[in-house]
């Protein structure tokens, strides 16, 4: 069963990496996911409000741990169920790749019988 767009949630990091960026941005399928948040941490601002659903432009770097909880926050506030984190460099080659994590999250909870519904971490 497939889940509804409207309760995943990705959130971004991005720390001085203007071009990768771009790149990640140009991957991100919109149409399967619900909210879009984005934490530029740092000085070099090349993010913009039109870029996400939500935007922080950190003004000094807080660094990765504070800007992931940032992001989780906002997520989670936002009412997302499925939250995914990635960072500036990974780079989504499929578009249907939360689809997929959610399904393989709940084949394994339901083996588990857990009720956890959150994925932290999208590694490809």
């Amino acid at each position: 069963m497939e889940v509804s767009s409207s309760k995943i949630g990705v959130g971004i990091l991005t720390y001085k990496r203007p071009d990768y960026f771009k790149q990640v941005m140009a991957k991100i399928p919109r149409n399967e996911i619900g909210i879009l948040a984005i934490v530029n941490d740092g000085e070099d601002v090349y993010v913009s409000e039109q870029d996400a659903d939500v935007v922080f432009l950190n003004k000094k770097q807080l660094g990765v741990s504070a800007s992931k909880n940032i992001l989780l926050k906002c997520l989670i506030d936002k009412g997302c169920e499925y939250l995914f984190l990635i960072e500036d460099d990974i780079l989504i080659k499929d578009s249907k790749v939360f689809q997929k994590y959610i399904k393989r999250s709940e084949e394994h909870t339901s083996e588990l019988q857990s009720p956890c519904n959150l994925v932290c971490r999208l590694l490809l």
